[in-house]
């Protein structure tokens, strides 16, 4: 029953313009608790990011009752027998907190939840990245489109489109960060509360926690032996193009292994999710190859004593930790056809490479040597991405800001 439910309400656009009146209107009538608050994140199926640490924030607050909703019912038993108050979205405990929840709390879109039961609530979107190299803002990449193509998105998805009441966002200077501006509408900015991220309070609390740790749940690809060595941590970017291939551009495994070996390094390459791992790792590599997910990169990252990414926001986070950071422009010119980038790339606080041969020389100058050219320019951008907010208390604001809008 609840799978033709489910089908009915998101996978069957199609049926979209029968069932949306009526349920359009319930959603708005039926009184809403201004003391209960949904939180759910990336399409309802995962726990991870900004709504988990603002969900475990409140949840000995006496005021508000919180409830995590998601649409992935393998989530939802283990979080239930983890003691989690949490929901499965295409139920009718789901329903019904969706329908009577006056604030929801979502990280990418509206598809977070189920859209046409929110329609009463106040929505604010979390956001998941800080200050992300490339745009985006969902609007400006639809604006672009051809007639037809909008056409298909309002027809496939026609929830994509639609904005939360707020957004926030790190600081003021990361204002257009976000998934749902419009960058040309300056009315549209009274939306963006510059309040902080409850991640950024979390990883501020793990700031000072050991390698042994941070990678105790790593314990088939940790060894000893890396716990005592020095870690770098590559996280490229997922792209479209299926052809890339990270360990073209001159990489060559012995000389890059020999290097690492040569000076007590190994060198961990996690990748997105949705890509899939090109590189085995024989017994005596020291290049380690991961798909680690949610609080694993986190302890991943923060375990790192230098970080390379190409594209990736999560060197915002590494800020926080005041370590050496290397940007890889491997395949700039075919990236910057896919992505159109918010950063001059040239700009970022780190060492800017374009092949595996770089990143030898690079390592080399900065652990051998000890010659960190950019602690000066990380301080400049951290102070400017956080302007003050990453004080351990972007939970608290945002609470307090939540709290005022409905009482």
């Amino acid at each position: 029953m609840f799978f033709i439910i489910r089908s009915l309400l998101g996978t069957m656009p199609f049926l979209f313009f029968l069932y949306t009146p009526l349920i359009f209107i319930f959603s708005l009538i039926v009184p809403r608790k201004k003391n209960q608050w949904i939180f759910s994140a990336w399409e309802g199926e995962y726990y991870r990011g900004n709504s988990k640490y603002l969900f475990k924030y409140l949840k000995n607050d006496k005021e508000i009752k919180s409830v995590w909703l998601t649409k992935n019912k393998k989530l939802y038993k283990k979080m239930l027998s983890e003691g989690h108050s949490v929901v499965y979205a295409f139920s009718l405990q789901g329903f019904y907190r969706s329908l009577t929840s006056k604030l929801i709390f979502i990280s990418h879109g509206f598809n977070d939840i189920i859209p046409i039961l929110s329609m009463g609530a106040t929505v604010i979107s979390l956001s998941h990245f800080n200050y992300p190299i490339k745009k985006t803002s969902y609007e400006d990449v639809y604006n672009k489109l051809s007639l037809l193509k909008k056409i298909k998105i309002k027809f496939i998805s026609p929830y994509n489109l639609i904005k939360p009441e707020y957004e926030i966002v790190v600081s003021k200077k990361t204002k257009e960060s976000t998934i749902f501006l419009n960058s040309k509408d300056k009315n549209e900015k009274k939306r963006i509360k510059f309040l902080g991220h409850p991640k950024t309070d979390y990883l501020l609390s793990i700031k000072n926690k050991s390698k042994s740790i941070l990678l105790k749940k790593f314990t088939n690809k940790i060894t000893k032996n890396l716990l005592d060595s020095k870690i770098i941590l590559f996280l490229p970017t997922w792209r479209k193009k299926k052809q890339f291939n990270l360990f073209g551009f001159d990489f060559n495994d012995s000389k890059i292994n020999n290097f690492l070996i040569k000076n007590n390094l190994y060198l961990i390459i996690n990748y997105h999710p949705f890509d899939v791992i090109k590189h085995n790792d024989p017994t005596d590599n020291r290049i380690i190859t991961l798909s680690a997910e949610n609080d694993q990169v986190t302890n991943l990252l923060f375990a790192a004593d230098i970080m390379i990414t190409d594209y990736s926001s999560v060197y915002s986070d590494y800020l926080l930790i005041d370590r050496p950071m290397i940007f890889a422009k491997f395949d700039h010119e075919d990236y910057i056809d896919e992505r159109e980038l918010q950063i001059d790339y040239n700009s970022l606080p780190g060492e800017i490479i374009n092949d595996w041969n770089q990143l030898r020389n690079v390592l080399s100058n900065i652990i051998l040597n000890n010659n960190d050219l950019f602690s000066v320019s990380r301080k400049k951008w951290r102070e400017e991405i956080y302007d003050g907010n990453n004080d351990g208390k972007s939970c608290e604001r945002i609470t307090t800001f939540a709290k005022k809008l409905l009482f």
